[in-house]
């Protein structure tokens, strides 16, 4: 009896193989690829702090990144945040938001960074600067200012290493424009 089952065992494996080494015979084989796979990112203003502020789709239409992941912090009175994109260190975006009593003759003269220029009509006073490429990373376009509601506000995006100059410059207007829209929202 145990030849028997053990027989009856390999004859049933040699039909199965048989049956699926002749099934498709004459036509080739297609992959099935599944169902299609959409990768979804949380709102920026998931992460809290300063991402308040910042949504996806607002910052890509201003300039021209697409980001898909934030993060936020918050020290004392200051709150961060940072948009990147997935498995990438770069580019970035980079707002930083405290509460300050500075007057805008006190931020002009002593907060904005030595060869910065100012960007009339955005806040109480405002700058603007590029900052050169470095080892591990690429030029950064920086706009700082103080809002009309009396927040010291700082807005960076840093490109990755092989990016030009030249690519830094042609994105500071589109900063200045998203600094604009950011300065008075609330943070929540």
């Amino acid at each position: 009896m145990g030849v028997r089952r053990q027989l009856t065992w390999v004859v049933t494996v040699v039909a199965i193989v048989a049956v699926a080494g002749t099934a498709g015979c004459g036509r080739e084989a297609v992959a099935d690829p599944g169902p299609e796979i959409i990768q979804r990112s949380w709102p920026a203003a998931m992460a809290g702090g300063a991402c308040a502020l910042l949504d996806y789709a607002a910052v890509e239409s201003a300039i021209g990144t697409r980001f898909e992941a934030s993060a936020a912090a918050t020290s004392a009175e200051t709150g961060t945040c940072a948009l990147t994109v997935r498995d990438s260190t770069y580019p970035d975006l980079v707002l930083a938001i405290t509460p300050s009593e500075v007057d805008k003759f006190s931020f002009a003269t002593a907060m904005a960074p030595l060869g910065s220029a100012t960007v009339p009509k955005l806040g109480q006073a405002a700058y603007r600067i590029v900052v050169p490429a470095r080892d591990d990373a690429g030029p950064q376009v920086e706009i700082g200012w103080l809002s009309a509601n009396r927040r010291l506000m700082v807005l960076r995006y840093t490109f990755p290493p092989e990016a030009a100059p030249a690519d830094a410059n042609g994105l500071v207007g589109k900063m200045i424009e998203l600094a604009t829209a950011l300065d008075q929202r609330p943070t929540g």
